[in-house]
């Protein structure tokens, strides 16, 4: 222990500090929470605690630390009444290297000269540190950024383990924007876990440019170097693969792996794992850079690329604190809510909150909790499932609509500015998904909801007026458990769950918990928790970090007998399983390729016995299989046996039917022939590759053959709405809207998206084994107008460059041009005026910021 952490721990245990330190914890909560605080405390306690704070600040323990930042921020409640309050606090900041908090606090102020000359040199040169360029501008870093920059700058590859609000992104960002000013050539792709979050990372890198010093694409093309160099990929693991398959020679400098501790999480761990692997072995000398929210072995990244060497950051630090509030509803009063401060264990009495209405049960109480105390600042609150979302926000909407409760928890109302962002969301809402969507109605009453099947610039829409104080609340789910930046001053949670069944796990519940609280904005977040002794897991009693082991390790390891049995069994369907699918898929591509050795041997704790086993199984399978590995590897997803099998069919159907019987027409022919030669392929990848029979097909073809063409979604929607009446079925609008959603964005853009790129692939090996070769120039790019949700060159070109779908369709509704290139894109979009194009204002935004890049 060193000499400061034992000055800690004395000061710490001394009975006084810990009363003067309840004290001004408590005010500091309360004040923050929007209650009374009590009674002021003496300028003495003070004094005694800043002196405290002082020595705690230069600790490298986070527990001293967070107890110097309490103190530091909760002084500063009389900073006006009380002279040096705010010079002892700024120091106390200085010291935690807490520079965001040091903004927000004195408004950009420069240090004053009536700081004494010890202090004032002392905070400088700790600012000056901390001091980083890049190009013409500069940026204060907190202690945390200021070691990642250090070691990105230096080369190193970096395993970074920090908490939600920690800034992590923000020095990412600043990196890759020194990287490409300097490097311009450099190859770059940023992997995030979710389509939600490739449109957020996105923006955030072309707003990181102000001078367009590099340009971003989220599109799985190979691109060509421009004036600007070459572009930065933001794309998902599974976005990656198809880009690699159709560019085998690609290869990057720098890898950012955003939520990399998915890596442990069943299928998408493995895709992951997959990639990883395959960035290494394309640039054996390239550059990782891993984040993650708080895990237990950050290094554990580096061993999945066979990086002994990479650099580690691990911090508990946050720049925000998080208060951790139990609501527990009286059972003898159903108006009464005690308010509890829960802090290492310890419960201790805040307020007691007299309801306005009875609350009969969890669900009411979050609704009305969320509402009475998140009323008077920004609040997230936490749903399982889209179904959820819009029923929670649908309630929080209409109690303040409720006379009863407005007397109670008055407000004094959105601001003109606010009412009439309020007004343009609900026009965009109707435009971009249905006029019956409930996000219409809910976001007039400054209730906004998040999923992450919400079309992207809808999305993005509700996020950025939720970030500009127009809306009150966002109702959310698990989207923001995948690195989704949406912070708060308050997050409100009943018995969570992560997805629709499993109970919220502790480090899940942690990352949760700590976007509350906004970096630059809020001193302190507050965590709600509504009858958590009723939840059904208890994540306060279980760790903040978490011990990481990647889903294929588990798999080999943990679950090698089901590992077995599956690549013995010739007859299970594709996505039965697809942790157990996908491992398969890997491992036999990894075999065929000379690869299987050097990946078993990163696996730690792999018996001999296992090992033998798989890699004699894996024979066994791929002398039953015989595919080419271009083939597999096109669709690694998806088991070699349901490839072979898909394989032979075609074999035969093209002898007798001959090749062009097995080709699907481009999506933008004529509806009728394109949907006659698009039912028959759903029906055998449904058949050969999921082995399930039926008419599936004929509702999922037109569905996708809509979604290609670039069919607005209202269309789509308004079309499933027209079908469940003609069939009598009284199913709900704002149902069938969301299974839409759901079957586009889950479906659609990714089961579907696997299974027509097997098929097309599969195809393409059948077609050059009948001496048919010259016939696989007419195979559409099926995979990739899913995904898209485009099929005409034109709008995938708009697409490319920024714009969303939506927008996409719209401004190609400009031209007669089905087939522009990259550059007639840049030029037809430089030629329009936002103003004069009769665009909504969410389209018209959306234009512009494109404009600035092109």
């Amino acid at each position: 222990m060193s000499f400061v952490d034992g000055l800690c721990e004395t000061i710490s245990g001394d009975p006084r500090f810990a009363a003067d330190y309840e004290a001004i914890l408590r005010q500091s909560i309360l004040s923050g929470a929007g209650f009374a605080d009590g009674p002021a405390l003496e300028e003495e306690v003070l004094r005694r605690l800043l002196q405290s704070a002082t020595i705690f600040a230069q600790s490298e323990e986070a527990e001293w630390r967070q107890l110097a930042y309490r103190i530091s921020v909760g002084s500063l409640a009389y900073s006006e009444t009380l002279a040096g309050i705010r010079g002892a606090s700024r120091l106390v900041l200085a010291r935690l290297g807490n520079y965001p908090a040091i903004k927000f606090a004195f408004k950009g102020e420069a240090e004053p000269r009536t700081l004494t000359e010890g202090v004032f040199y002392e905070i400088l040169g700790r600012q000056l540190d901390n001091t980083v360029h890049i190009g013409e501008r500069s940026a204060v870093l907190t202690d945390m950024q200021r070691a990642v920059w250090e070691a990105l700058v230096s080369g190193s590859s970096l395993a970074l383990s920090a908490p939600t609000s920690a800034g992590k992104s923000f020095v990412f960002l600043a990196y890759i924007e020194h990287l490409k000013r300097t490097r311009p050539n450099a190859n770059l792709v940023y992997l995030v876990p979710s389509r939600a979050l490739i449109s957020q990372v996105a923006t955030d890198l072309r707003a990181a440019s102000l001078d367009n010093a590099f340009e971003v694409t989220t599109v799985p093309i190979p691109a060509a170097p421009t004036d600007l160099g070459t572009p930065i990929y933001v794309l998902t693991p599974e976005r990656l693969q198809v880009l690699f398959h159709t560019a085998p020679d690609l290869s990057f400098d720098v890898a950012i792996v955003d939520e990399a501790h998915l890596i442990g999480e069943g299928s998408r761990g493995v895709v992951l794992h997959s990639v990883l692997q395959d960035l290494q072995r394309r640039h054996p000398d390239m550059q990782f850079l891993f984040s993650s929210p708080q895990v237990r072995e950050p290094a554990v990244f580096g061993t999945v690329v066979g990086r002994k060497s990479v650099k580690v950051v691990k911090t508990k630090d946050s720049p925000v604190a998080q208060n951790i509030i139990l609501l527990n509803r009286r059972a003898s009063d159903d108006k009464k809510i005690d308010m509890l401060l829960w802090r290492d264990g310890e419960k201790t009495p805040l307020a007691e909150i007299d309801a306005a209405i009875p609350i009969y049960n969890s669900h009411d109480g979050l609704v009305y909790l969320s509402w009475a105390l998140g009323n008077a600042s920004q609040s997230l609150v936490y749903a399982v499932g889209p179904a959820a979302c819009e029923d929670i926000a649908f309630k929080i909407k209409e109690l303040s609509q409720d006379p009863a409760v407005a007397e109670v928890v008055p407000s004094s109302g959105p601001g003109e500015l606010s009412v009439q962002v309020r007004k343009d969301l609900t026009a965009f809402a109707k435009e971009a998904v249905h006029p019956s969507y409930v996000l219409a109605e809910t976001v007039e009453g400054g209730v906004g909801f998040h999923y992450g099947r919400i079309p992207p610039l809808l999305r993005n829409a509700v996020e950025s007026a939720f970030a500009d104080g127009h809306l009150d609340y966002i109702v959310c789910t698990s989207t923001l458990l995948q690195g989704v930046n949406l912070p708060a001053r308050n997050v409100f949670m009943q018995n969570p769950h992560k997805g629709e069944e499993n109970p919220i796990e502790p480090v899940d519940f942690w990352n949760l918990a700590g976007r509350a609280g906004r970096l630059g904005r809020d001193f302190q977040g507050n965590v709600f928790l509504v009858d958590y002794d009723e939840w059904e897991s208890s994540p306060l009693s279980g760790p903040k970090d978490e011990p990481i082991k990647p889903s294929l390790e588990t798999t080999l390891t943990d679950t090698s007998a089901e590992l077995l049995e599956y690549i013995a069994a010739t007859d299970r369907p594709s996505g039965e399983s697809p942790h157990l699918e996908a491992a398969f898929s890997k491992l036999l591509r990894d075999r065929r390729q000379g690869q299987l050795d050097d990946t078993l041997d990163l696996l730690s704790g792999l018996s001999p016995q296992t090992r033998a086993g798989i890699t004699s199984a894996l024979a066994i399978a791929d002398n039953h299989i015989g595919l080419n590995v271009e083939t597999l590897a096109a669709s690694p997803q998806i088991s070699g046996y349901r490839q072979r099998e898909l394989y032979d069919y075609m074999i035969e159907k093209i002898g007798q039917k001959g090749p062009d019987y097995l080709i699907p027409l481009h999506p933008i022919a004529g509806w009728k022939e394109a949907l006659d030669k698009l039912r028959p392929v759903f029906a055998r990848v449904h058949k050969y590759l999921e082995l399930k029979s039926g008419q599936h097909h004929r509702y999922w073809a037109p569905l996708a053959l809509r979604w290609m063409r670039g069919e607005p979604l209202p269309m789509i929607i308004e079309e499933a709405i027209k079908y469940h009446k003609s069939q009598g079925k009284n199913r709900s609008s704002r149902t069938v809207i969301r299974e839409v959603l759901t079957d586009v964005e889950s479906s659609l853009r990714f089961k579907y998206v696997n299974m027509l790129g097997c098929y097309g692939a599969v195809l393409k090996e059948a077609l050059i084994a009948t001496g048919h070769a010259s016939h696989v120039a007419k195979i559409p790019a099926l995979p990739l107008y899913l995904e898209l949700g485009a099929a005409s060159q034109t709008m995938i070109q708009f697409i490319s460059l920024g714009l969303s779908r939506h927008t996409a369709h719209i401004l190609s509704g400009l031209t007669i041009n089905r087939d522009m290139d990259l550059g007639s894109a840049r030029r037809f979009l430089s030629r329009l005026t936002p103003e004069t194009a009769g665009l909504s204002p969410y389209v018209a935004g959306e234009l512009r910021r494109v404009l600035q890049n092109v």
